[in-house]
């Protein structure tokens, strides 16, 4: 089978099966076969997945389910290419904001941090990942309702040298008591003013009302 005809097998929705992504044809994707069939095509076959990804979510409404293929292809991409930053920020939203699942977008999360903790990401293309530790600080405190835990990733947020300068400024409220839903809630109305996607927004917006805000 060729580079082409085996991408074109790869399509949405694929099937979460024996650790990878199963094709329409049948076989599991799993990294070692993956990196096999695309010869040294592969960072641009994990591009193609990624794209392919995104058409899949887009058809997707958020009300509905069956989200382990999406899980699946992310696994898989990030295994393949653990620095493409875009796919731990983005798939973080689909699961964490979109379709609130938060074990997945926190699975999602660690690895996208795991990855900047090692030291190897490149800074080039890492330009902002601080946004993680928020995201998983979102996790924490508005979908796990653990604010213990959301202090704790606001705070390693604040360490990162890119990250803005209010969550350093704050840091005075995480030492006074309930501080850090305080804090909590101050990330999220920046977020509310940073997203431009009008769904997550709407959901951005919601979890504050829910908060009295």
């Amino acid at each position: 089978m060729g580079f082409f005809a085996f991408m074109a097998s790869v399509d949405m929705p694929g099937r979460f099966a024996d650790g990878g992504v199963k094709g329409d044809t049948g076989f599991a994707l799993t990294p070692p076969f993956f990196r096999l069939m695309t010869a040294g095509f592969w960072p641009a076959a994990v591009d193609a997945l990624w794209i392919r990804t995104l058409q899949g979510i887009e058809r997707r409404d958020a009300s509905s389910g069956g989200n382990a293929e999406f899980a699946a292809f992310y696994t898989l991409a990030q295994a393949l290419d653990p620095y493409f930053y875009e796919t731990y920020e983005q798939g973080s939203v689909f699961f964490a904001f979109l379709h609130e699942d938060p074990q997945e977008a926190l699975r999602i999360l660690d690895r996208g941090i795991r990855t900047f903790e090692s030291g190897l990401a490149p800074p080039a293309f890492w330009t902002h990942p601080y946004t993680l530790y928020i995201f998983r600080g979102y996790v924490h405190a508005f979908l796990l309702n653990d604010f213990p835990a959301a202090r704790e990733d606001y705070l390693k947020a604040a360490s990162v040298p890119s990250a803005p300068a209010y969550l350093s400024s704050m840091k005075v409220w995480l030492a006074q008591a309930g501080g850090e839903r305080k804090l909590a809630l101050r990330v999220l109305k920046d977020l509310v003013e940073r997203t431009e996607d009008p769904q997550v927004k709407r959901r951005y917006l919601e979890k504050l009302k829910n908060y009295g805000e």
